[in-house]
């Protein structure tokens, strides 16, 4: 009897075991489907993202080459702005020359003008000759004076 209970008892043991093994199979086997399924859930959210950052690296490399672009033409700009404002200097420098060399002029024109008026007034054949030619020039020296 003995003998008949430790068989029992370790038939029972094992068809308990039997049991919880089988259930335990179930659980891990649906333990196993979630998770795979989680990983399929990852994996499609992976591919999207690698999409997105696909679709942002050609942005910023489009971004990049604009830049680039941009940064060309600024200096090319930069360059040619030095090159007008040397070109402005040296037209500022003409034109004080220029101006040096018509003041000189004039102070010579003015002095040949003042010879001439002279000239004029004593080429005059009479004094009411004499006196008209003083009335032309002083209008004309003031109309010189006014430019």
């Amino acid at each position: 009897m003995r003998k008949i209970a430790v068989i029992l008892a370790a038939l029972f043991c094992i068809n308990t075991g039997s049991v919880y093994a089988a259930s335990k199979k179930a659980e891990l086997n649906q333990e196993l489907k979630e998770n795979r399924q989680e990983q399929k859930q990852l994996d499609q959210q992976i591919r999207e993202i690698d999409s997105e950052i696909k679709a942002l690296d050609a942005e910023v490399e489009t971004i990049n080459v604009a830049m680039e672009e941009a940064n060309i033409k600024l200096n090319a700009l930069k360059d040619e702005i030095k090159i007008t404002e040397n070109k402005i200097k040296a037209i500022v420098k003409q034109i004080q020359n220029n101006e040096e060399k018509l003041g000189e002029r004039l102070k010579v024109i003015n002095n040949n003008y003042s010879m001439s008026y002279i000239q004029i007034l004593l080429d005059s054949e009479s004094i009411s000759d004499f006196f008209n030619n003083m009335y032309i020039i002083r209008e004309v020296i003031k109309y010189d004076k006014n430019i």
